[in-house]
């Protein structure tokens, strides 16, 4: 479908609009307020509000197809596997707000009713297939990461709505209309007012978040029952009953079983839990592709829509590797088919990653597209590769970080950084090292004398603890320590000794 759509934008960049247009021409545009209610396969389910707009047009005689989506959790209702029958209501009111904000609308597709009057007072009716994206976050009210598509017409307009076939029912070819029969009735359709009708064909939250909530609380409830024993324990060793000294004898050997699984359980779920989130990521950073420029904001016209599609689908189309040129010796970047893209006449590049690289002249760096083409105004001494929209660089003297456009986001005020890595990037400030979060602000103070790259909310630091002697006696003893994203230290990993000879002059 987005194939489809690239080559439609391109013929129209490219001059070719005045051709003779194949179909319809239509402009369909209508908003939705809906309330929905989806249940999960193990009996939790939630209610969600979502804005829905959508927009059916056609370009040289195609139908292209537009929608996104804003959402707002209103209660979730969950199960948990040790729960039993036990229900857990959660409410923004009695919810954590890290929990609540971790909710995510995964994957929503819908099915719209499209009405048109035969006369008479008849109306027949067919539904079109709209896929909402990526969403942002819970209560974010930016609109949904999408790119418009084109199907074909012979895959445009069901004939009714899925109902319990769900998307089974989308694989039958006889469950859409013909083309030519699609093309008639959408001269004629109008979207429907009223949301009655729209049918959620898929329609996915991860509530992993409130489940691990929930499962904490589980434990608590099984650590207070503990430490009631265990003082039940106390008071009947104090009466000295025989009967009741066996019974502290079995608790004995049980109650240590129990608090090892229930901290096997804690950590199994932390594990878990950054797992699905490191999924996510990748699957949003998949869907989403292109940075945030290419976005539309909510009510741009379709020239805007249209520009902002085929950039995205462009940059969507396969990452440029770099190479060097064997006869000049400079470098380039080039696709994985092996075509160049512009000539190789660079002393050093940079990884091309996120819609952009970076080109070393041999006096400063500069950002390129795709196409080779200068990006901005920016120059530095050094550069480092993007990661989340960000990439550190250097004006020469200090370092800091600018966007894909070029413009600093944080002016350079730091000795040496590195590269962004899960939203966090080590710093060098008088000697010691830290990490910042993408907002430039400082997540772990500057401390350490090593720092290594944060991966799953966890990275590696090296601290001198003490040195002494000076000349042949002279040595150092260091910790490597794993760190959280917070800056708490988490356990010692190693340490070791370093001898070497530090000799002063008098």
């Amino acid at each position: 479908m987005r194939a489809r759509l690239v080559l439609l934008l391109t013929l129209l960049v490219c001059g070719a609009a005045g051709a003779a247009p194949t179909g319809p021409v239509v402009d369909l545009q209508r908003s939705w307020r809906l309330n929905l209610a989806p249940r999960l396969d193990d009996g939790s389910w939630a209610t969600i509000r979502l804005n829905l707009d959508a927009r059916v047009w056609t370009l040289m005689g195609e139908p292209v197809v537009f929608c996104s989506a804003t959402w707002q959790l209103g209660t979730a209702q969950m199960k948990t596997p040790r729960s039993g029958g036990r229900v857990f209501d959660h409410m923004r009111a009695n919810t954590p707000e890290a929990a609540w904000k971790r909710v995510a609308l995964t994957d929503a597709r819908f099915v719209l009713p499209l009405d048109r009057r035969l006369g008479a007072g008849r109306v027949d009716t067919a539904w079109i297939v709209c896929d909402i994206g990526a969403a942002h976050p819970e209560g974010d009210p930016r609109p949904s990461f999408n790119v418009p598509g084109s199907p074909a017409w012979n895959r445009l307009l069901l004939r009714g709505t899925p109902g319990l076939e769900g998307e089974k029912m989308l694989q039958r070819a006889d469950a859409w209309l013909p083309a030519d029969e699609a093309r008639r009735f959408l001269a004629e359709a109008t979207l429907r007012e009223s949301g009655h009708q729209l049918e959620a064909v898929t329609l996915k939250l991860d509530l992993d978040a409130l489940r691990v909530l929930d499962e904490r609380v589980l434990a608590d409830e099984e650590a207070r029952e503990l430490e009631h024993r265990r003082q039940a324990q106390a008071r009947r060793r104090d009466a000295a009953h025989p009967l009741e000294t066996m019974f502290d004898e079995v608790d004995a050997q049980t109650l240590p079983r129990r608090q090892a699984q229930v901290a096997e359980r804690d950590t199994q779920a932390a594990r878990q839990q950054r797992e699905r989130d490191e999924a996510r990521r990748r699957e949003l950073q998949r869907q989403r592709c292109a940075a945030a420029q290419d976005i539309v904001p909510a009510g741009a016209g379709f020239d805007a829509a249209a520009a902002a599609a085929l950039a995205t689908a462009q940059r969507c189309g396969g990452r440029l590797e770099a190479y060097r040129d064997a006869a000049s010796g400079r470098w380039g970047y080039r696709s994985p088919a092996g075509e160049p893209r512009g000539e190789p006449r660079w002393q050093a590049v940079l990884p091309f990653a996120e819609g952009r690289g970076g080109v070393y002249d041999g006096k400063v760096w500069r950002l390129v597209d795709r196409d080779g083409q200068f990006v901005g105004e920016g120059r530095w001494k050094a550069l480092r590769r993007f990661a989340g929209g960000l990439a550190p660089a250097s004006d020469g003297e200090r370092w800091g970080v600018v966007d894909i456009d070029g413009r600093w986001v944080l002016a350079p005020r730091y000795e040496d950084m590195a590269e962004f890595s899960d939203g966090l990037a080590a710093f060098r400030e008088r000697g010691a090292w830290g990490y910042l979060d993408t907002r430039g602000q400082v997540a772990v103070p500057a401390r350490y004398q090593r720092a290594g790259a944060f991966a799953d909310g966890r990275a590696e630091v090296a601290r001198l603890v003490s040195s002494s002697g000076r000349c042949e006696g002279y040595r150092e003893d260091w910790e490597q320590r794993e760190i959280d994203r917070q800056g708490r230290e988490l356990r010692v990993l190693k340490s070791w000794t370093e001898r070497g000879q530090l000799c002063l002059s008098r």
